[in-house]
C-alpha cells in the first residue's frame, strides 16, 4: 500500500528488489488495497521470494522508519476487517467469508483424518447467534 500511495519513498535499489519478487505494477495495483493482501502474495515469484525474505523484511523496516503513518495505516486498515460489521468493496477483496455452515472439501485433502474424526464437530465454531442461511 505504501508503494501505491507514495512511490517516491522507494529508491532504485528498493524498486529492483521489489520487481524481483513481483512486477511493480502488481505492487501498485493488487498491493494497493487495504482490504486484502492475498492478491499480491499470490503474484509473488515463489522461485525467488525465499531468497529475498531477508532483504524484503529490511525494506519493510526502512519503509516503516521513513513513513510510519503509511505502514501503520495499512496495518490498521487490514486489521479492521476482522471487526468490520459490513464487508468492504468486492472489487478490492473486501468480501466477508462465513465458513460456519460449510467446510471446504479441500480441508479434508489436507487433513483427511478429520473426515471421520469423532472430534470434527467440536473443531467447528459455534457462534452464539446462528448464521443466516
Amino acid at each position: 500500500m505504501t508503494y501505491a500511495q507514495a512511490p517516491g519513498l522507494f529508491t532504485q535499489d528498493d524498486l529492483r528488489l521489489m520487481s524481483r519478487a513481483a512486477p511493480l505494477s502488481d505492487w501498485r495495483t493488487t498491493g494497493a488495497t487495504c482490504f486484502a493482501s492475498d492478491p499480491l502474495y499470490r503474484k509473488l515469484n515463489r522461485h525467488v521470494t525465499d531468497q529475498l525474505t531477508e532483504p524484503l523484511v529490511q525494506l519493510w523496516w526502512r519503509t516503516l522508519r521513513k513513513a510510519p503513518q503509511k505502514v501503520m495505516g495499512a496495518r490498521i486498515c487490514r486489521g479492521h476487517i476482522a471487526w468490520a460489521v459490513f464487508p468492504g468493496p468486492q472489487d478490492q477483496g473486501g468480501r466477508t467469508y462465513n465458513s460456519l455452515n460449510w467446510v471446504n472439501p479441500t480441508f479434508y485433502k489436507w487433513y483427511p483424518q478429520m473426515r471421520t474424526s469423532p472430534y470434527r464437530q467440536a473443531s467447528q465454531p459455534h457462534p452464539p447467534v446462528p448464521s443466516p442461511p
